[in-house]
């Protein structure tokens, strides 16, 4: 039987320091300054699974501004902004897993429609054996329904209460924690835990997972 791995999707495969930027600057057009937008939205991400195009709205709402040429703007920069965004090192372990050994699943937290643009525009999505848009963060409950008890898996994630969670409430997982470069997230919880591993690359994880 083939080793299930779990894949986080931003800031783990992706730059999504890079996006959300590129998408602060479009919609600061609407007649904010970028610390307004970035207040704004951080405050909308955690009320609700964020979705670019209602953030949209809702800002231009304010300003009594039409939206649609800027959710286009918006558009035409996932379109060629998206495969930037993807870590060389992520292309390079989703090229070069060995599929006979490994079931690679795409599990990302988020608005299942912009998850999903965001996928198809990097041009990783047949990469996956399955792809799992989860509209909740506690990924550690999701994943049970696709799992034998005590069977061993792998999660990589940049999230760190997520990946001690993980780990915690199944102890057979390999439980691998990505921080890379830009990761500003609070990853206290990751102090002192001996049964998590923290890595900055995919090419740290291959070495792991074929230890």
């Amino acid at each position: 039987m083939k080793t299930k791995i779990f894949l986080d999707f931003d800031g783990t495969l992706i730059r999504s320091k890079l996006m959300k930027e590129s998408i602060f600057e479009i919609v600061s057009e609407l007649g904010y300054s970028k610390d307004e937008v970035k207040r704004i939205y951080e405050e909308a991400r955690n009320q609700a699974p964020f979705h670019p195009y209602d953030f949209i709205d809702s800002l231009a709402k304010e300003r009594n501004v039409d939206s649609e040429s800027t959710k286009e703007k918006l558009a035409r920069m996932i379109d060629s902004l998206s495969k930037q965004c993807l870590y060389d090192d992520s292309a390079n372990f989703l090229d070069e897993i060995d599929r006979k050994k490994y079931e690679i699943n795409l599990i990302t937290y988020g608005h299942e429609e912009w998850q999903r643009m965001k996928v198809e525009n990097t041009g990783c999505r047949m990469s996956f054996d399955n792809l799992y848009y989860v509209g909740t963060k506690d990924k550690w409950k999701f994943v049970d329904k696709f799992l034998k008890k005590n069977e061993k898996f792998i999660f990589v994630d940049d999230f760190a209460e997520g990946v001690v969670n993980m780990k915690s409430s199944h102890p057979n997982c390999l439980a691998i924690y990505m921080e890379r470069d830009d990761t500003v997230a609070d990853n206290s919880i990751l102090n002192h835990k001996k049964d998590v591993f923290r890595v900055n690359s995919f090419d740290e994880v291959m070495k792991i997972i074929e230890t």
